[in-house]
């Protein structure tokens, strides 16, 4: 089947994201908290749906929304932590941005 990429971002598409964030994330680099997003509901919604249509009609996104915040964490029970291997990387992304990449 194929896939129409030229169709127009629909207010149901928006509305479906905000519904689905974990409110309970920790922001990214744009200090926004998901809860933020979550309980602005239809106040946010439209001005949302103008924003990711002009992202998507532009074949682009602000490049504030591909920084992320990165930490590395060690790993439980590992012998040497001078190793790679050792850590876990954490990334925590801009929830605006996340959207986009749905």
């Amino acid at each position: 089947m194929e896939e129409n990429y030229n169709t127009n971002i629909t207010l149901q598409e928006v509305q479906a994201a905000i519904s689905s964030i974990k409110q309970d994330s920790s922001p990214g680099p744009d200090n926004i908290l998901p809860k933020m997003i979550k309980y602005s509901g239809e106040i946010i919604e439209r001005p949302l749906l103008t924003l990711f249509q002009l992202c998507w009609d532009q074949g682009t996104v602000p490049l504030q929304w591909k920084f992320d915040n990165r930490i590395y964490r060690q790993k439980p029970g590992k012998p040497n932590y001078n190793q790679e291997k050792s850590y876990c990387s954490l990334s925590l992304n801009s929830v605006i941005g996340n959207f986009m990449n749905g």
